[in-house]
């Protein structure tokens, strides 16, 4: 027996919802801490930036403590979200640029597409004034949302 602590992190399987949501909802608390954080739009625009990089990396490259199962990962996610972006006219079906963009790049557009879209109801709930509770619930709904897109569940099963 030894006294030494195992202090390796725990690996993430990202084709589990449930390890998924946690991950997004991670990566919408840094969109936040970001927000307060910036000095300035440019700032902040780099930090989504550099973000939406480790995003698109963790789906596009195998890398040590993340597991995506093939289905879920780089030209089989991509062609998936395409899909489902195009069915709910987030993109247009005659945006050619977009669409032929190979996968790092499209993953990295849907990355911040869905920061977008968080910074959006945010908006919303302000302008609405909706009470912190309220809050929680739509943006897990929103999570839940782009967790499903990008596993393939419910309306977006193929």
């Amino acid at each position: 027996m030894t006294n030494q602590l195992d202090v390796r992190p725990e690996a993430v399987h990202l084709s589990n919802p449930a390890e998924l949501f946690s991950f997004f909802d991670g990566y919408l608390d840094y969109t936040l801490d970001f927000m307060q954080q910036a000095e300035d739009a440019e700032a902040f625009s780099n930090s989504i930036s550099e973000h939406a990089l480790f995003l698109t990396t963790a789906f596009t490259q195998k890398i040590p403590m993340f597991f995506v199962d093939e289905k879920d990962f780089g030209d089989n996610l991509s062609s998936r979200l395409k899909k489902s972006l195009q069915k709910d006219d987030l993109v247009l079906e005659n945006s050619a640029i977009l669409l032929k963009a190979k996968t790092e790049d499209f993953v990295f557009y849907v990355a911040t597409l869905m920061v977008q879209q968080f910074m959006e109801l945010i908006k919303d709930c302000e302008e609405k004034q909706d009470s912190p509770s309220v809050f929680e619930l739509r943006r897990n709904a929103f999570v839940q949302d782009w967790v499903n897109r990008f596993l393939g569940m419910d309306k977006y099963a193929e």
